[in-house]
């Protein structure tokens, strides 16, 4: 059952899980991921895939639906340092 106050922690929950995409997008524009750590990202994916399998064994929705957002945020921004220090490391 969901609550008022779920909606409203979801809503959050959402919205700061999507802030990783304002460094996704610097990156982007920049054509550059320097002062991105990959391994502070790495830790939050595996915090965020915790989460996720504690929310979907106690089948709580705020918990599931707000880690999955981070969890596939953060994985974006990964990928894109990634991507961005092999065409760094290609060029020098």
């Amino acid at each position: 059952m969901i609550r008022a106050w779920d909606y409203i922690t979801i809503f959050v929950g959402v919205f700061m899980g999507l802030l990783p995409l304002l460094h996704v997008r610097r990156m982007v524009k920049e054509s550059s991921s320097r002062g991105q750590s990959s391994a502070a990202v790495f830790l939050g994916i595996v915090s965020s895939s915790v989460w996720l399998v504690y929310g979907i064994g106690h089948e709580l929705l705020v918990i599931i639906l707000t880690s999955s957002t981070v969890l596939l945020t953060q994985a974006v921004w990964l990928i894109t340092i990634l991507v961005f220090r092999e065409r760094q490391s290609g060029q020098g």
